[in-house]
């Protein structure tokens, strides 16, 4: 078990963030450059283009009175806060 743990630890530093935490901090061009090494190591290629903003993020704020909250956030998103 120690030797998982250790292992882990050795390992975290070279494991990529998750690409929807970067696109939702702002950071899309690092997003975008970890979705290109994920499709360079599976073998496919990914289409040109930037990424779509993720609903709740901010990236619309015209959709006041839409869901059940105040503006575009969820609920769930409203617990969190």
């Amino acid at each position: 078990m120690l030797c998982c743990a250790v292992l882990l630890l050795l390992l975290l530093p070279l494991l990529p963030e998750s690409p929807r935490y970067l696109q939702v901090k702002g950071r899309t061009h690092e997003a975008e450059a970890v979705l290109r090494r994920i499709a360079r190591v599976c073998g496919a290629s990914m289409p040109a283009g930037q990424l779509a903003p993720l609903p709740g993020t901010g990236g619309s704020k015209s959709t006041e009175g839409a869901g059940h909250g105040s503006g575009n956030t969820s609920p769930g998103a409203q617990l969190l806060r």
